[in-house]
């Protein structure tokens, strides 16, 4: 290839990029469709859904997700596609009690890209370099927080300072997004509104025209389902914009039990293309969570060749405990006491044929984590818990009980059920 023709294709590809930057800015999105594209590795191989997100990234889809057990977290992301487009994030969140609080930065940038004119030779248009270049850059800033109504519900807002540069020209406009979340040890749904306030645009001066940034209605949910030994969590959700048809997301999580750290992730997903276009996107990834430290990989198929066979990886931090500040005395008192478990249940237990699901509730005493059968139950400021726990299909089977104290210790108990 001739140094003519590799300054012509990289031309034509920068040009493309540009096209991608404008027609969806023309739809209002925000750098590069960066919140659609995902803000995880984790994100993007589940499809793009937002229904498994609890860390800092949350932030930048619904502030009522932020988990209200995590201490602290913080994320990251960082990818390049073609021409040397970079999208990256970080992410901060804090807890105390029932409220959350989360800080978030999103770029998208693109340097050197070549000065083009373009003449009519002959009838013929042609594009010729001028030897120099301008720089592409979009970001937002996201200041959010969230508050635990009840054991299951949630609700947060989030404000967001949206500046956007190519070449001199620069614009800047401040917006906000809302969300609410009912979560459950088996069940989720969330839904939550960005860009409500829709008298604030974009602001460019006298040297471009104002554009409003799109209202967008997002609404996921989330079921676990177990198969023996395995786990497995389907995601879907629906994304609605408003001059444009309704976008589907659909993901799934799987892992076998005694290796809860590892799981594979799927996800298929339709979204905007180009402005006008559909277009669909199909990944594969794998999560690898030890102790709080999270590494994501993410591979996806797109029908759009900057987003086709590409590679990306996140990584987060964060810890679940809640740490309260303690005397060294109140401490010592609480780890040299042993763990109490009562549950209202008979150790045998006669239920009907037909019954599919059971209310199980108990109280526990100097207890930091409750699991029933492995799935991780919500214990009440008043140490009592109440959960409504799916019925084995078999004529006989029981619920396997463990309470993890502070101490480190562990106690169990096993309920045994019959069916008529």
């Amino acid at each position: 290839m001739t140094y003519l023709s590799r300054i012509t294709s990289r031309i034509i590809k920068q040009i493309i990029i540009v096209i991608f930057c404008m027609t969806v800015q023309v739809s209002g999105e925000i750098a590069l469709d960066l919140i659609d594209i995902g803000t995880s590795a984790e994100s993007i191989a589940l499809g793009g859904v937002y229904s498994a997100s609890e860390t800092a990234h949350s932030i930048f889809q619904n502030p009522a997700s932020l988990g209200h057990n995590i201490n602290w977290s913080v994320d990251i992301f960082q990818t390049q596609t073609i021409s040397d487009v970079t999208i990256q994030n970080m992410s901060l969140s804090t807890a105390y009690k029932k409220y959350s609080l989360g800080v978030g930065y999103v770029r998208t940038s693109m340097g050197g890209m070549e000065r083009t004119t373009t003449s009519n030779v002959e009838g013929k248009v042609e594009i010729t370099a001028l030897g120099n270049s301008y720089d592409y850059k979009d970001e937002a800033f996201y200041l959010g927080g969230k508050v635990q109504l009840t054991e299951f519900i949630s609700t947060g807002i989030t404000a967001k300072l949206v500046k956007r540069q190519i070449d001199t020209y620069s614009g800047k406009g401040l917006n906000s997004d809302i969300g609410i979340m009912w979560k459950s040890p088996s069940y989720s749904i969330g839904f939550s509104a960005q860009n409500i306030l829709r008298n604030q645009k974009m602001e460019y001066g006298s040297a471009y025209q104002d554009e409003e940034l799109p209202l967008k209605l997002i609404m996921n949910t989330s079921k676990k389902l177990r198969f023996k030994a395995l786990v497995s969590t389907i995601h879907f959700q629906v994304k609605h914009q408003s001059g444009h048809p309704p976008y589907y997301s659909g993901g799934q999580e799987l892992y076998y039990r005694r290796l809860s750290s590892l799981k594979l992730l799927l996800g298929y997903r339709t979204m905007l293309h180009l402005g006008s276009q559909t277009i669909s996107r199909q990944s594969i990834g794998l999560n690898l969570n030890i102790k709080g430290l999270k590494l994501s990989y993410a591979f996806e198929k797109s029908k759009a060749p900057i987003f086709d066979n590409m590679h990306y990886f996140s990584f987060s931090v964060s810890k679940k405990e809640m740490n309260p500040k303690k005397s060294r005395k109140s401490r010592r008192q609480k780890v040299s006491q042993s763990p109490v478990l009562v549950v209202n249940l008979e150790n045998r237990i006669t239920i009907k044929k037909s019954r599919i699901k059971k209310g199980i509730s108990g109280y526990v005493k100097n207890v930091k984590e409750l699991y029933i059968n492995d799935t991780k139950v919500f214990i009440r400021p008043d140490n009592k818990f109440y959960v409504v726990m799916p019925l084995s299909q078999k004529r006989r089977f029981k619920f396997k009980f463990k309470a993890i104290g502070h101490n480190g210790k562990k106690v169990t108990k096993r309920v045994i059920f019959i069916r008529q």
